[in-house]
C-alpha cells in the first residue's frame, strides 16, 4: 500500500491470522531467516509463499527483563507500533513475510513508545526493500 493512501476501515486491527504462533514456522524463521539490527530492536524475517498474509512475532527476553509486567508492556508497545504502521508494508505481492521483533535493550535504557514506533517504521521500510528484491529475483 502506498503510504500516502488512507488505509481502509478495519485495517488497523491486528488479527489472529497475523500472529506468528506455529512452532514449525517459528523454527523455520529462526533457522533460515535474515536479521536486521535497528537498536533497540532486532528484526528477523523470512520471505515465504505458504502463508496467506504477513505473520509477526514479538519477543522480549527474560534475561533482560525479569518481571513479566515489564516484558508484557514492551511487547504491547511493539504490537501497537506495528499495528498502527503495518500499512507501510507491501501486501499486494505473492511473497509474504514471517517477522520477529526482538527487543534487546537493557532495563536501565528503556525506550519510549515514539522511539519504538520510529524503529518499527524503519524496519517496515527495510522489509519493503527486501520484498522488492525478492520480486526482482522472481
Amino acid at each position: 500500500m502506498d503510504p500516502s493512501e488512507t488505509p481502509q476501515k478495519g485495517f488497523f486491527k491486528f488479527t489472529k491470522s497475523e500472529r506468528l504462533s506455529s512452532k514449525k514456522l517459528v523454527d523455520k524463521l529462526f533457522g533460515q531467516g535474515k536479521a536486521i539490527n535497528l537498536p533497540p530492536i532486532r528484526v528477523v524475517f523470512l520471505t515465504t509463499t505458504d502463508i496467506p498474509n504477513h505473520q509477526v512475532l514479538f519477543s522480549v527476553p527474560k534475561k533482560l527483563y525479569k518481571r513479566a509486567v515489564d516484558r508484557n508492556r514492551l511487547k504491547r508497545q511493539l504490537r501497537e507500533a506495528y499495528r498502527l504502521n503495518k500499512h507501510h508494508l507491501a501486501t499486494e505481492t505473492s511473497a509474504k513475510l514471517l517477522i520477529a521483533y526482538i527487543y534487546n535493550r537493557k532495563r536501565e535504557q528503556r525506550s519510549t513508545f515514539d522511539e519504538l514506533q520510529s524503529r518499527v517504521i524503519d524496519s517496515l521500510a527495510r522489509l519493503n526493500l527486501e520484498i522488492e528484491d525478492k520480486r526482482k529475483e522472481s
